[in-house]
């Protein structure tokens, strides 16, 4: 009979240490990604090279399964960066020194350092953990952040489109 107060305890405690994590039972987590499209056409021929500078907006809230959540966000993280060269003019062209960087506050997200320039070329952004963290922490707020895209092309004229995917998980409350 002297174990039955002690288990009672123990259930009690259990229970009520267990009780933040039903907090969290009704949320959802999904990934999702959102393109930016930046168009290169430099058509001056410019031997040297010439350097590269567009901006484009994000915002999560264009991928219908975001919006659809829009007001029960709990969380955003940026995961990766990756991009996708289409509509290659030229061969033999060297993008370098690239970098994205978010506008409002001039922090670079990510680099690349050297990419030939190839039809269908892929791959993923270096990211800068300090700038995923605080795009993170605006997107998280549906706030739209405006990027910047620049770097070097080592020699003109050539003309193509970057994909730059950007790959978030979205944490939200279902049930709100």
């Amino acid at each position: 009979m002297k174990t039955l107060p002690k288990f009672a305890f123990l259930m009690c405690l259990t229970i009520v240490s267990s009780c933040s994590l039903f907090e969290d039972l009704d949320d959802v987590s999904f990934d999702s990604d959102v393109t930016l499209e930046f168009y290169v056409n430099e058509t001056e021929a410019i031997p040297g090279g010439a350097t590269y500078v567009d901006q484009a907006v994000l915002d999560i809230t264009s991928d219908p399964d975001v919006a659809e959540y829009a007001d029960k966000i709990k969380d955003v993280k940026v995961n990766k960066i990756t991009y996708l060269v289409t509509g290659l003019t030229e061969s033999g062209v060297t993008f370098s020194n690239g970098s994205l960087m978010t506008v409002s506050n001039s922090k670079m997200i990510a680099t690349l350092a050297n990419l030939p320039l190839t039809e269908s070329a892929t791959g993923d952004f270096v990211i800068n953990s300090e700038g995923f963290s605080q795009l993170s922490s605006k997107l998280k707020n549906l706030e739209s952040e405006t990027i910047l895209l620049q770097g070097t092309l080592s020699e003109t004229p050539i003309a193509f489109k970057v994909e730059c995917i950007f790959n978030v998980t979205i944490t939200a409350n279902a049930l709100d």
